[in-house]
Formats: C-alpha cells, sequence, structure tokens
C-alpha cells in the first residue's frame, strides 16, 4: 500500500509520516477486522464495545506499505505553509 500526500510544508517528517502510516492501518482495519453485528429484532448492535472488535496496530501490518509527500508551497493556508494531516 502507498499513500501519497500533499500536505503543504512538513514541519516534523517522522511524526507526519507516522501518523499518516497510522491512518492507513486503521483503515485497513476497518475494511478487514471490524463487524458491526445488529439484532434483527430489535435493531441493536450487538456488539457495542471494543471487547469484541480486532482493531490492528503497525506490528499486525506487514511493511510492504509506505507514506510520502509531495512538495507543496501553499502560502494561503498560513504563514508556516503547513496544513493538519488528522
Amino acid at each position: 500500500m502507498l499513500g501519497v500526500y500533499a500536505a503543504g510544508r512538513i514541519l516534523n517528517a517522522k511524526t507526519a509520516r507516522s501518523q499518516l502510516l497510522g491512518g492507513m492501518v486503521m483503515g485497513i482495519g476497518m475494511a478487514l477486522g471490524e463487524e458491526s453485528i445488529v439484532d434483527p429484532r430489535y435493531g441493536h448492535f450487538v456488539n457495542a464495545d471494543l471487547a469484541e472488535h480486532h482493531i490492528p496496530v503497525h506490528a499486525d501490518i506487514p511493511e510492504s506499505f509506505d507514506a510520502i509527500f509531495i512538495d507543496e508551497k501553499d502560502d494561503k493556508v498560513n504563514p508556516l505553509g503547513s496544513k493538519g494531516l488528522g
């Protein structure tokens, strides 16, 4: 998996990359591991707590994914040219 991001001026490349990789891990978890089970009789969620969800972490995902940044100068956002990654 490869994520390419235009995120303005990166102030701390290590933490920015870690945040983007964490977002990809969360996306993989939502797509493959999380399931909401609904009781068909009443429409209530049966598994309403985190004890019944497998939430992946970086150690669960192989190292075959990366996040890279596109150099972007955006002087209209703010004087630093930085944007939020969250």
